[in-house]
């Protein structure tokens, strides 16, 4: 049961860091301002960063509740 769910936050980490990385790319291609097209994408990336974040807290505390 502990190594599935240390391979679910593993697949959630990754999971967010390829949207991080997608939303990225796609935010850059489809803008027409250079200007516009970083800060639509650092705003989105900055969203990305903390779901990332926010999915490995929760992660972290589905594992400490599971050890309790």
């Amino acid at each position: 049961m502990e190594f599935a769910l240390g391979a679910a936050i593993i697949v959630l980490i990754f999971f967010a860091a390829t949207l991080r990385w997608w939303f990225g790319q796609a935010q850059a291609r489809e803008a027409e301002v250079p200007e516009q097209a970083r800060r639509v994408t650092a705003r989105n990336v900055r969203f990305l960063d903390l779901f990332g974040l926010a999915l490995l807290a929760i992660g972290l505390l589905a594992y400490a509740a599971q050890r309790a």
